[in-house]
């Protein structure tokens, strides 16, 4: 379980730090924490 968590949070990193066209992990990032805590909120129901 670790190896999926650090696989994904090394996939948000590189995001935060070289943004992409179109990605939708950079739009979050645009959006905000506020946008992004909802997000992570939908995924724990």
């Amino acid at each position: 379980m670790d190896e999926i968590i650090d696989s994904v949070f090394a996939v948000i990193e590189d995001r935060r730090r070289n943004p992409r066209a179109g990605s939708y992990t950079n739009r979050l990032f645009d959006a905000g924490r506020d946008e992004i805590a909802k997000k992570v909120g939908e995924g724990g129901d």
